[in-house]
């Protein structure tokens, strides 16, 4: 699938590297639970490795032309001093990082210009909204930034001694995160499967529920390489229902985000998915040069009453490689020799930046734009929504087929090149606990712990690389 992001290329590699499925004996029930030390760890969820990031947002648009298609290389150019240049609207919606769990200190450094409304939507989204034609008259270019900074942790659930309490099932949050909605749908041998895997003398073992589910979906799934060209061949959706992968026993990210969802919330857990940008550790070369290549994903979590979310990611629990965690993801993990299969149930590792939880997404301010959709099933970075518009020069150089904007509910020729949003992430470097006291009181007073874990042992490789989402020569 496309978000407007290069998520194929991350998810290729670590496809490349797994095209056979971990072995069954690699993702028993994890074994570290038991005899692994407390050192330093308190039951239920601990924060380590903050690191610090700053993301920015850039979108433009050099020239809108309302009254004509332009085919060619060479658009039309219009008088500059020509403020407007017709009747129409043109709205842009962005979305930062989420304030929350692992995210915390979000803090906008500047936005030029400053948005027409900030708003909360669905699932605690920031919506940092333009309307770049207030009169109804269409400006002849677009352009707006944003930035932000932020401090992520790593997300490190230690089982033992963790309370076991049933839920409150009357409760807005067991009825939401409970429910069937698509695409989390209920196929009948899923359930069935997943009722399964409830432990039969202990059924409010929840944590062995959900790992079992887990590891039932890495036993008997795999990546699907093809998600996109099927969606863009059949002119489908490309967010699909639980049912498609159940089915198939094949998915991408999102579907088996979509799966253990539906596993869990039939089994009676809490669920849900989970969006938003991961990084890949890559060494290359003699030197062993180390660096991180971004790129979209989904994963999920879970609730645990008392204790709160805990994340899970089949995903990258069935693609990183078998053994023990790399130290940069957990220097932790590294130490107590946790294999990478295992980690991904209940940690998650401080290099991931959520946008946002849970799917259809309304947008808010709501679209004044005429026959606009609504809503956006998931997105991460932005959308858009225009009238009056039968051509336009975008801000960047670049190639995009006729897909790329299905999602934004709007179709341009496809031979029109170009893209208007470029996000650009640079990581700043670990974070020293002693500067950040009230993040730390935030999280210790949730009922949480912090460990004071150095980061990667006290050696930073990443603290000068700036990342930037580029688009390859496909425009994908």
């Amino acid at each position: 699938m496309s978000w407007g992001f290069p998520m194929r290329g991350l998810f290729v590699i670590a496809a490349l590297l797994f095209l056979g499925l971990v072995s069954p004996s690699c993702i028993e029930a994890n074994k570290y639970k038991e005899k692994a030390e407390a050192t330093g760890l308190n039951p239920g969820v601990n924060y380590m490795q903050p690191v610090k990031w700053r993301m920015t947002y850039h979108y433009r648009v050099r020239e809108i032309h309302p009254d004509r298609e332009y085919v060619g290389t060479t658009p039309p150019s219009y008088d500059p001093l020509i403020p407007t240049v017709g009747p129409g609207t043109y709205e842009v919606w962005f979305v930062g990082p989420r304030e929350g769990e692992e995210i915390r200190g979000v803090k906008q450094i500047y936005a030029s210009p400053e948005p027409t409304e900030v708003a909360k939507s669905t699932g605690d989204i920031n919506m940092y909204y333009y309307d770049f034609a207030p009169d109804g008259h269409l400006p002849r270019e677009i352009q707006a930034s944003i930035q932000w900074e932020f401090i992520t942790f790593e997300r490190y659930a230690y089982w033992k001694g963790m309370p076991e309490l049933e839920y409150d099932k009357n409760s807005e949050l067991f009825k939401t995160y409970t429910a069937e909605e698509s695409p989390i749908t209920f196929h009948k041998g899923l359930v069935r499967e997943a009722k399964s895997l409830i432990p039969k003398e202990y059924p409010n073992d929840y944590v062995t529920t959900a790992m079992n589910c887990y590891n039932y979906i890495l036993a008997n799934f795999e990546y699907d390489l093809h998600q996109e060209e099927f969606a863009e061949f059949t002119g489908r959706p490309m967010l699909y229902d639980s049912s498609r992968c159940w089915d198939n026993k094949t998915g991408q990210c999102d579907e088996f985000a979509n799966v253990i969802c539906s596993m869990l919330r039939s089994a009676g857990i809490p669920c849900r998915p989970v969006a938003g940008l991961v990084h890949q550790v890559i060494e290359e070369g003699d030197s062993r040069e180390v660096y991180l290549m971004a790129g979209g994903h989904a994963w999920a979590e879970f609730y645990i009453p008392e204790v709160g979310w805990i994340p899970l990611d089949p995903t990258w629990g069935m693609s990183i490689p078998d053994g023990v965690i790399n130290p940069y993801y957990s220097y932790m993990g590294y130490q107590r020799n946790i294999p990478g299969v295992d980690y991904f149930f209940g940690k998650h590792d401080p290099f991931r930046i959520t946008m946002f939880k849970g799917w259809n997404t309304q947008l808010n301010p709501a679209p004044k734009t005429p026959n606009a959709e609504s809503s956006e099933t998931w997105f991460v970075g932005h959308t858009d929504r225009m009238s009056g518009i039968k051509d336009l020069t975008y801000g960047w150089e670049g190639s995009y087929g006729r897909y790329y904007t299905n999602i934004h509910g709007w179709a341009r020729a496809a031979d029109q090149v170009g893209y208007n949003f470029r996000p650009e992430l640079e990581i700043l470097g670990p974070v020293d606990p002693r500067d950040i006291p009230e993040v730390i009181k935030e999280i210790e007073a949730e009922g949480n712990h912090f460990v004071d874990v150095p980061a990667i042992n006290g050696n930073w490789p990443f603290n000068t690389i700036e990342l930037e989402w580029r688009h390859d020569e496909n425009g994908e």
